[in-house]
């Protein structure tokens, strides 16, 4: 008569427990959106810069300055962007240590279709062309501070521009030359996300 009794209450205690350690559904897929968004906070989004989406050189260029002010702000310090006219791309690095944090080209070219054109220019000696371009930065404090036209001299163009955590930036325009023409501007305002369009060379 002992053993009939114990049976079931040895079910009933297994249930409860597994009832009490058991997860639902519902709470598995909570925890994964939880999961998800944090690791998107977590994680600056720099996926714009390798994208392989074709965008004419001046959206690239407004779309540039814009990621490299917010990924100042993201990664909480300051930020120098560099152009290199050899290759025509974009380097954003961190001003401090130098690192390279992206790196994008004005035509959209990834590693893959550089590689391709190079190897195209290895087999027919032909070189692939594209269209003459630089970027100038030309900085806007000679005007600023009412500098003289001889303090101004040695400001026409710099090297880069910086983006600092706070969202200030360098008083400057970022000129686009395409073809040897100014093909359009952006005038950056130093406290505050605000691009200002220019237009070309008639």
């Amino acid at each position: 008569c002992f053993a009939p009794q114990l049976l079931p209450r040895r079910v009933f205690f297994f249930g409860q427990a597994r009832m009490k350690k058991a997860f639902t559904l519902l709470e598995i897929l909570v925890v994964i959106a939880i999961i998800g968004f944090v690791a998107a906070l977590s994680v600056g989004n720099f996926s714009f810069a390798y994208s392989g989406a074709k965008r004419p050189p001046k959206a690239v260029l407004a779309e540039v300055l814009k990621l490299s002010r917010i990924a100042a702000q993201e990664q909480g310090e300051d930020m120098s962007l560099f152009f290199e006219p050899e290759n025509g791309d974009f380097v954003l690095r961190r001003t401090f240590s130098g690192e390279e944090v992206f790196r994008k080209n004005i035509f959209c070219l990834d590693e893959k279709e550089k590689l391709k054109r190079a190897k195209e220019a290895a087999e027919t000696g032909i070189v692939p062309e594209l269209p003459p371009v630089m970027v100038l930065f030309c900085p806007n404090y000679p005007s600023l501070f009412n500098f003289t036209r001889s303090d101004a001299s040695g400001y026409e163009f710099l090297e880069c521009l910086r983006f600092s955590p706070d969202g200030s930036s360098t008083p400057a325009s970022a000129d686009l030359i395409l073809n040897g023409k100014r093909a359009a501007f952006f005038e950056l305002d130093p406290l505050s996300p605000l691009l200002t369009e220019g237009g070309g060379d008639e």
